[in-house]
């Protein structure tokens, strides 16, 4: 089973929460903005959220520059 990061199939975790797969990426802790199924998900969410086969997942970073 897989669902889509960023536009890449990736497979899917074990009953995973999205703050499971965030920590697992080394992301939990950086500045990200996290859309889920074309919804702007609230980091407060992250916890209770559940990872399913076929969710589509993108994962924005900030980049600061000068």
């Amino acid at each position: 089973m897989a669902f889509i990061v960023n536009g890449e199939q990736t497979p899917l975790p074990n009953a995973g929460t999205l703050a499971g797969y965030l920590a697992a990426q080394g992301l939990l802790d950086k500045h990200i903005v996290i859309e889920l199924n074309g919804a702007i998900r609230r980091r407060d969410e992250w916890d209770s959220i559940l990872l399913q086969a076929g969710d589509a997942l993108e994962i924005v970073t900030f980049v600061g520059g000068g």
